[in-house]
């Protein structure tokens, strides 16, 4: 029997490179299914990556993307660092 409750999920940040190819797949029109394949990623990730990141205009353009997801987790590890004050000691 596996148990999987000790098993840490490893979280790999997507390239610039693959951040790339979904752009180009997205341009040349190919299905999500198509895009995570090539890929080797799961579609939940190529799909939230496309809704996060794209333009207001519904683009996706790779750089802007890659930017955007580097400052969010930058902020995210920030606010991790710093105590909540309402919390009691």
């Amino acid at each position: 029997m596996n148990n999987n409750s000790n098993h840490k999920r490893l979280y790999r940040m997507l390239s610039p490179e693959e951040r790339e190819e979904i752009m180009i797949g997205l341009r040349q029109r190919e299905s999500i299914r198509a895009i995570f394949e090539r890929l080797g990623r799961n579609q939940s990730v190529i799909s939230r990556e496309i809704k996060k990141n794209s333009t207001e205009d519904s683009r996706y353009q790779a750089f802007w993307a890659h930017t955007r997801s580097t400052k969010r987790r930058k902020e995210s590890r920030c606010r991790e660092r710093i105590p909540n004050k309402d919390t009691k000691r």
